[in-house]
């Protein structure tokens, strides 16, 4: 059983090396495969996840934090989905799955958006301000929190 994590950019990214150079520097074993549109990354074993990157033509996005309701329509999106599975370390997927993410960040200057389950926002970046959500859970490690804040700055 898995859970899901999605990372949207709000454009179509067509430089996904930061992705297959992190897993190659870190000797992770992996396959690579593309399907349907898609390309998979299977590190589950190593890395608690298979990744799967695909583009959509419109996204809509709706969450509340705060008693605010935030909403976005994004064109011609790329999505970096996350399957973790549930059984592995939590903290260590949560580890892997930033340091993917940070290696996005530092790659493209997009806005982008990680939510959990379809509906969770954990992050988003607009403008180039990363702002993680405090209230979803995932932050409850500071040293995730720390990692973020040192590697984006």
């Amino acid at each position: 059983m898995s859970l899901k994590y999605d990372f949207f950019l709000n454009e179509k990214v067509t430089d996904l090396e930061p992705i297959e150079r992190l897993l190659k520097e870190k000797n992770i074993p992996y396959s690579k495969k593309v399907a349907d549109r898609r390309i998979y990354f299977d590190a589950y074993e190593d890395l608690g996840f298979e990744i799967c990157i695909f583009r959509e033509n419109t996204s809509y996005f709706e969450y509340q934090i705060h008693d605010t309701c935030h909403a976005y329509e994004w064109n011609d999106c790329t999505c970096v989905s996350f399957e973790v599975n549930k059984f592995f370390d939590n903290q260590k997927v949560k580890s892997n799955m930033l340091e993917m993410i940070i290696a996005l960040f530092k790659s493209n200057a997009f806005d982008a958006l990680l939510l959990f389950n379809g509906d969770v926002l954990i992050l988003d970046r607009k403008n180039g301000k990363i702002n993680p959500n405090l209230e979803s859970g995932f932050w409850k490690s500071t040293d995730l929190l720390t990692r973020l804040e040192n590697q984006i700055h």
